[in-house]
């Protein structure tokens, strides 16, 4: 198998909205290929209690990711030395920028999400542990960052995620920082899914690596050591006991994103995140898609060993 026919069989074909993994996602596509067989569609804690299983209660959430083909020695270089991750399958990263409908547990408000996955497998006592690890997650919320990386062990951020803005069959999302903006994703000649491509999803889907959840590092220092640590392990957030959700809508398009460096006045406190980032080579853009979706939540969260 190439390199390329393998990372389009690993293709994300959608992001499930404040969650988990694919598989939710896959089993959308496999039965919405059923419905057109033989037709021409990176610290304070928050509660746990309501937070765990949280569900749009108004709005529909959409979810816009970018697939491309990047350089395995660069991913593997996101890593976290001396936990037992490698990169699984080709060196696929997929970026998506979620924008989520009213959450329960921020009584119907609202906030967005930019994340960065990478195809992983974990080696540990339980044996191996295939997933996407998230090197960096940023938020536009206080309370979902504290939350996050608290409860969850993601390595959540700050910055400004404004609403996509779409003009006719063009979309683009955007990410800044006091002013500055470091991410641009673009999508031209916005479609609906045809048939054709509903199927090519589909049997991707089907041939996919079942992915056990979303892998993040916890690190956190101890209080006045730069050398020791309260917390420096693996965590993975399952889609177990996580709500259902439906899919509206399945858009693609073609898609173009950019990390955009900045100087250290301009970035003073992510610069080296965006540098990094910035320098992934783009071999090929493999696949951009546009969910939308109502409810979906949080499963089951994990210590990885």
């Amino acid at each position: 198998m190439s390199d390329l026919s393998g990372a389009i069989q690993n293709l994300n074909i959608g992001v499930v909205i404040m969650p988990t993994n694919f598989d939710v996602m896959k089993k959308a596509m496999e039965a919405m290929q059923l419905n057109i067989t033989g037709s021409a569609n990176l610290t304070s804690s928050v509660s746990s209690k309501a937070f765990q299983g949280s569900v749009s209660i108004s709005d529909a959430q959409t979810a816009v990711s970018i697939s491309f083909l990047s350089n395995e020695k660069q991913l593997a270089a996101l890593l976290p030395p001396g936990k037992n991750l490698a990169i699984n399958g080709p060196p696929v990263v997929t970026v998506a920028m979620i924008y989520q409908g009213g959450l329960k547990w921020l009584a119907g408000r609202t906030y967005n999400l930019l994340m960065v996955m990478i195809p992983v497998v974990h080696t540990g006592k339980n044996g191996k542990t295939q997933g996407q690890f998230l090197p960096v997650v940023w938020e536009n919320l206080t309370e979902g960052i504290l939350m996050g990386r608290d409860l969850l062990g993601w390595p959540k951020i700050y910055a400004d995620l404004p609403r996509a803005r779409r003009l006719n069959d063009t979309w683009q999302s955007t990410a800044s920082w006091f002013g500055f903006q470091f991410v641009d994703i673009n999508i031209k000649e916005l479609h609906p899914l045809t048939p054709a491509e509903m199927q090519q999803r589909a049997e991707a889907a089907k041939k996919a690596p079942a992915s056990a959840g979303l892998i993040c590092h916890k690190f956190i220092l101890k209080t006045g050591s730069f050398f020791e640590t309260d917390a420096d392990y693996l965590t993975i957030s399952t889609n177990e006991g996580a709500p259902s959700a439906t899919i509206r809508e399945v858009l693609t398009g073609k898609g173009d994103i950019r990390f955009i460096k900045g100087t250290n006045e301009q970035l003073p406190t992510m610069g080296h995140i965006i540098d990094k980032l910035a320098g992934l080579e783009i071999k090929q853009i493999l696949d951009t898609t546009i969910v939308t979706q109502m409810g979906g939540g949080m499963g089951a969260v994990k210590i990885l060993e």
